[in-house]
């Protein structure tokens, strides 16, 4: 990003751009390590301070990023990709087996521009941060 930020606005816009990708990437990896936290303290029922599972998860992070090659990087995507599958997977079983008593399913809805707008918005965001993932 820095590179675009020089070609557009000069050694100010690389700066700046380059900046906001390692902010960026810092709060992603936060934001990693806060849902991998939240979902070991869940399946152990809060039996352990959640300091300690961010101290776990960060080191399991560290080693496997240790090389620094895409080998590994390859190897988790994959994982990544299978267990997303699995659970969407489970998660349609699920609400299949025990629906939602007096549900009504609707193609298209009326909506405001406000709930419009985060619909769009959300996986916009939610897939913005995988330019990460090659770094």
């Amino acid at each position: 990003m820095g590179d675009a930020g020089y070609i557009l606005f000069g050694p100010i816009g690389r700066e700046v751009l380059a900046a906001g990708t390692v902010v960026f990437a810092i709060f992603a990896a936060g934001s990693e390590l806060l849902s991998s936290q939240q979902a070991l303290s869940t399946l152990s029922n809060q039996g352990m301070c959640s300091m300690y599972f961010v101290l776990i998860c960060g080191a399991i992070t560290l080693l496997i990023s240790l090389p620094r090659t895409l080998d590994r990087l390859t190897w988790m995507g994959i994982l990544s990709a299978f267990v997303i599958t699995v659970s969407g997977i489970v998660a349609m079983i699920g609400a299949g087996v025990s629906p939602f008593p007096g549900r009504v399913i609707n193609a298209t809805i009326s909506t405001n521009f406000y709930d419009a707008f985060l619909a769009v918005t959300n996986p916009v965001f939610a897939y913005a941060g995988h330019f990460i993932s090659s770094s």
